[in-house]
Parts: C-alpha cells; sequence; structure tokens
C-alpha cells in the first residue's frame, strides 16, 4: 500500500500471504484496515513503518516467518489485537512508535513475544498499552530495550518463558498492572544494580511489583534501599 493518506479506511482482507520478503508492508500509509488474512514463511510478515498511522490489524495468523510477525516503525496511534501470533522469530516489535494499542494471542515464538525500543536511540517509544496478551513459550515475554518509555502493562499472561519480562535501565516510568506470570524460569530480569530511582518506578501495584519485590529482599541488603521496606 503506497504513501498516500485518503483520510477514509481502506480494508484488505486477502487470505494468504506466503514467501515474500514482507507479507504486508504499509509504507507512510494510514487508514487501513487488515483482517482475517494468514501471513507465513516471509522475512516479516506485518510491517507498519514511517508514519503509517491510524491503522488496525485484527483476526490474522501469523507464523512461520523469519525475523518478525509484526513490525510497528516510528508509527502512531495503530491497533493490533485479537491475532494469533505463533512459531516464528520474534513476535511483536515495536520501534520509536506511540500510541498504539496490542492484544494479542502470541506463542512459541523464538525470542520476544513483545519487545519494545527507542532503536535509533532518539526517537522514544512510548504511550503504548499492552494489555490482556496471552504470551507463552518464548525466550522472553516482553522485552523493555532502549528508551521504551511511559507504556502501560496490564492483564497479561505471561507463562512458560525462559523471562517473563526483560527491563533494561533506559526504559523508564513504564507502568504494570495485574500482569500474571506462571511458570517462567526467571519472572523479571532488572538491570543490575538497579538505581534507587529505577526501582520507585518500576515498583507498582499488581503482581510484577510484588515479583520485583520479592527478588530485590532476597537478592539484595536491605540496608542499602530502606526507603523500600
Amino acid at each position: 500500500m503506497d504513501s498516500d493518506d485518503l483520510g477514509e479506511q481502506r480494508h484488505c482482507t486477502e487470505p494468504v500471504h506466503l514467501h515474500f520478503d514482507l507479507g504486508i508492508d504499509l509504507y507512510s500509509s494510514s487508514n487501513n484496515c487488515i483482517r482475517n488474512l494468514r501471513i507465513a514463511r516471509c522475512f516479516v510478515g506485518m510491517m507498519i513503518e514511517i508514519a503509517s498511522n491510524n491503522n488496525s490489524i485484527a483476526n490474522c495468523v501469523l507464523w512461520g516467518n523469519d525475523n518478525l510477525a509484526v513490525a510497528v516503525l516510528y508509527s502512531s496511534f495503530n491497533t493490533v489485537t485479537r491475532n494469533y501470533v505463533t512459531q516464528n522469530a520474534n513476535g511483536i516489535g515495536i520501534a520509536g512508535s506511540n500510541n498504539t494499542l496490542f492484544e494479542n494471542r502470541i506463542e512459541s515464538n523464538i525470542g520476544e513475544g513483545i519487545a519494545l525500543s527507542s532503536r535509533d536511540g532518539c526517537t522514544p517509544c512510548r504511550y503504548n498499552q499492552i494489555l490482556e496478551n496471552n504470551i507463552s513459550k518464548s525466550d522472553c515475554g516482553i522485552d523493555f530495550q532502549y528508551y521504551a518509555n511511559n507504556n502501560i502493562i496490564c492483564g497479561n499472561t505471561i507463562e512458560n518463558c525462559m523471562t517473563g519480562v526483560n527491563i533494561l535501565v533506559e526504559s523508564e516510568r513504564n507502568q504494570f498492572y495485574h500482569n500474571s506470570f506462571r511458570l517462567n524460569t526467571r519472572q523479571v530480569s532488572l538491570p543490575s544494580p538497579p538505581s534507587l530511582n529505577f526501582l520507585m518506578q518500576i515498583l507498582s501495584e499488581g503482581t510484577i511489583g510484588a515479583t520485583i519485590l520479592t527478588r530485590i529482599k532476597t537478592e539484595m541488603a536491605l540496608a542499602k534501599y530502606p526507603t523500600l521496606f
């Protein structure tokens, strides 16, 4: 889909996309509605990039893609919901993108279920909503890489992963609420040692807060952070 913005919603419901470098590529293309696709064995199944805004991706199956099932790059106000993402190298990658909603079933991917990053170190990845995803059987459930700030992570179930959530020190002020962690080898991975400010930003209501607090109590001296306890 080419770089025009008609101000109206366009629909794509072709059934199967196989063996492309990019199964679907939205490049500076907005107001698209993509539904009910099966995208497999591409390099990237679905690419939303470079100011592609207000797109809706739903009810698609993305499997066996060599790099990412879905990539959202430098775009805003998209929705990626009710998709089944399985057996890809990585699930969903979000780089330098803002104000996008993700709600999907993501399982049996090799690397990350969802990864958030600035990518270029200049364009923050922020104000995204990671809500009610079911993420399982991946190396890392949700990976906060560089400068992924001010995102909301709520109501997700993360299970049977090597690491449930990984957070680098550059990613701050993310809010975690009511997430469920089950049978992950490591529930939460933090920078070591985290700063006091970082800990205060990360510790919030919900399961992840309790998990991190337990780790701090067991792995660090209480006297080092007396105000936390």
